[in-house]
């Protein structure tokens, strides 16, 4: 079992880089990740939000087990749901942070160690 770790962008990336860290009691992967596509929908009255986001991948090392670790994916796909905070008023607040989010992704390509 693993956990995902979101990591601050480094100077230069662009707008539509996302690093994570891949978190395993052998050591962590460094995630490189880059948006080809995404779409979300919003439900203004119920106030929750479902995304897609299609990324192509790339491991830049890591640390203990993996710290020459390397590979690539071209077909990456995160899918999301969240439940947005409301105003005093009660209704949708569309600009605040989710309170609630579950993402699920899948992805395949080449990797090594």
């Amino acid at each position: 079992m693993g956990k995902v770790v979101e990591v601050a962008n480094r100077p230069g990336d662009s707008q539509r880089v996302s690093r994570d860290n891949l978190v395993f009691p052998e050591g962590t992967l460094h995630l490189k990740s880059v948006t080809t596509k995404a779409s979300i929908v919003p439900d203004s009255k119920a106030c929750t939000f479902t995304f897609k986001v299609q990324q192509i991948g790339t491991i830049e090392g890591g640390t203990g087990r993996f710290v020459n670790a390397t590979g690539s994916s071209h077909n990456s796909l995160v899918t999301g749901h969240g439940i947005g905070g409301r105003k005093p008023d009660g209704s949708c607040n569309m600009n605040r942070a989710l309170q609630i989010e579950i993402d699920t992704f899948s992805s395949s390509g080449t990797f090594s160690y």
